[in-house]
């Protein structure tokens, strides 16, 4: 599987309409599941982020469309990052 943690931070039409952040939360978790992703986590932080996310999915495809179109509803800017679990980072490093 392949997994991305993707960072969020609130858009300012994203803070207006804060209240309804978890409602948005839940419409991005079924438009993922459609398109194959999984959310592992959907988290809200405090700091220099507003909010996280873990996908996984078979393939990347999968996920960056899903982030393509949770960033096109303009309510958060998305950071990414392909994530690797300790098995699959020792294949890596041991080729």
């Amino acid at each position: 599987m392949i997994r991305y943690v993707t960072l969020l931070r609130f858009t300012d039409q994203g803070t207006r309409a804060l209240q309804q952040s978890p409602q948005r939360a839940n419409a991005f978790r079924e438009a993922a599941q459609r398109e194959g992703v999984q959310v592992e986590s959907q988290l809200w932080t405090s700091g220099a982020f507003d909010g996280l996310l873990i996908l996984t999915a078979n393939d990347e495809q999968s996920i960056l469309r899903a982030l393509a179109l949770l960033a096109a509803q303009g309510n958060v800017r998305t950071e990414s990052a392909r994530a690797f679990d300790a098995a699959e980072f020792d294949k890596i490093v041991h080729r």
